[in-house]
């Protein structure tokens, strides 16, 4: 049963996430299905507010947000950035495609 009324401060939230979203990067990196994209985002934006204040979708919605940012870790060379975390396939990849994007915009 959903916690309900229950609030998550953005500390807690980015713990959450930084345990959450590598283990769902893990799981879809094997994956060859696709991914409903617009039901993630209709959960976020329709009950993004359950996951700070707990509500009946709070779980529904705290796994869109992980899935959501599992997927644009895995697919974008320079990762993810959210909410102060960070999350990527490979960081010294990434941290090379950063400095090199830098460089070229200096």
């Amino acid at each position: 049963m959903p916690r309900q009324g229950t609030s998550m401060s953005r500390d807690q939230l980015l713990l959450m996430l930084d345990t959450l979203v590598p283990l769902r990067m893990w799981e879809l990196a094997g994956r060859t299905e696709t991914v409903d994209v617009d039901a993630l985002t209709e959960a976020i934006a329709s009950h993004g507010d359950d996951l700070e204040f707990g509500g009946p979708d709070e779980h529904q919605t705290r796994m869109a947000l992980v899935t959501a940012l599992a997927l644009l870790a895995l697919s974008r060379p320079d990762g993810v950035d959210w909410a102060g975390g960070h999350w990527c396939r490979d960081h010294d990849a990434c941290t090379a495609y950063r400095r090199q994007a830098e460089s070229m915009t200096s």
